[in-house]
């Protein structure tokens, strides 16, 4: 007789996704021209400003959108992180890099 642990977790185990992505991630060029544009165009600190998942959230990114600047991805996470990274090269350039005058 198998014993009820080795069946949950052969259960379990068969539940679990495969690790495969479900998506295609988008391209680094497309995440960085996202960035660009968000922090030329717009105020890019402006997405950072609003609570992750938040409404507020899915709105400035939809307003980028509708402008000039199409998300490449849907995931906001991803998306915020490009315009710290544009925001960051803007005021440093480098790392270790002295802030610009601004």
């Amino acid at each position: 007789m198998k014993s009820p642990v080795l069946l949950a977790t052969a259960a379990l185990a068969m539940s679990l996704p495969t690790g495969a992505p479900s998506a295609t991630p988008p391209a680094p060029t497309a995440l960085q021209a996202f960035g660009v544009c968000a922090t030329k165009n717009y105020e890019g600190a402006e997405l950072l400003a609003t609570q992750p998942g938040s409404p507020e959230e899915a709105e400035v990114i939809a307003e980028y959108g509708s402008r000039s600047c199409s998300p490449p991805t849907s995931e906001a996470g991803i998306l915020r992180g490009a315009v710290a990274e544009q925001l960051f090269k803007t005021d440093f350039g480098t790392i270790g890099g002295r802030p610009s005058a601004t």
